[in-house]
């Protein structure tokens, strides 16, 4: 039970880690990590009502969940309709199975779009903001423990996320992951260096096209 509670919790391949106390001091990891959140979001919720809201997304959480996880995603929270998930940066192959669940996520969406339709007369879709770096990961709190990660590698993967719109993409994502992932080109979009808020530098942004 203690191994499905913590698995359900920190995602799944987390349960020894937590068991051995790897993050009671903080590591510094490499990880890809990606924001999504629900497309036109505050129109539905005004469409839905809060209750009928409230279970959208629920739905909407539980299959973009399946597919991240199926692609070896580790859940790193929910917001909301925002889902974080990371990967540790690896080869460029073991890489890209990020890029194949947001692929997935799109494709589970749409094979469900008749599900959703009748239910709630809206068929979800997504954003992302995905950036690639050292984040810190550690063990935080005191009645309530939980598993956190820090950097500006979260702070600029979300400024990602919420630059979509005013870009008009649905998935951008930094060089830094373009180059771990070694697309060159392959999906991706080059849409020049933009100002993000609270960087110091300009940082260098490319849509994903899929």
């Amino acid at each position: 039970i203690l191994f499905i509670e913590v698995n359900e919790k920190y995602s799944p391949g987390v349960f020894f880690d937590i068991l051995s106390g790897k993050y009671l001091t903080p590591k510094v990891e490499n990880r890809i990590v990606v924001f999504i959140d629900l497309a036109n979001s505050t129109t539905i919720a005004e469409q839905l009502g809060n209750t009928k809201y409230f279970r959208f997304i629920r739905d909407f959480i539980y299959f973009i969940s399946t597919a991240l996880l199926e692609n070896n995603g580790q859940i790193y929270q929910y917001v909301g309709d925002e889902v974080v998930v990371s990967w540790k940066v690896k080869d460029a192959r073991s890489n890209r199975r990020c890029v194949k669940a947001l692929l997935d996520c799109k494709k589970i969406l749409l094979q469900n779009k008749t599900y959703f339709k009748r239910r709630y007369g809206v068929i979800p879709e997504f954003r992302a903001g995905i950036h690639a770096g050292e984040v810190t990961v550690g063990e935080i709190g005191v009645i309530k423990k939980d598993l956190a990660m820090s950097g500006d590698i979260m702070n600029t993967a979300a400024r990602l996320r919420s630059f979509d719109s005013e870009l008009g993409q649905h998935f951008v994502a930094s060089r830094e992951f373009v180059a771990a992932c070694n697309l060159n080109g392959e999906l991706t979009v080059p849409l020049g260096k933009f100002d993000l808020k609270g960087k110091e530098s300009e940082t260098e942004i490319y849509s994903l096209q899929f």
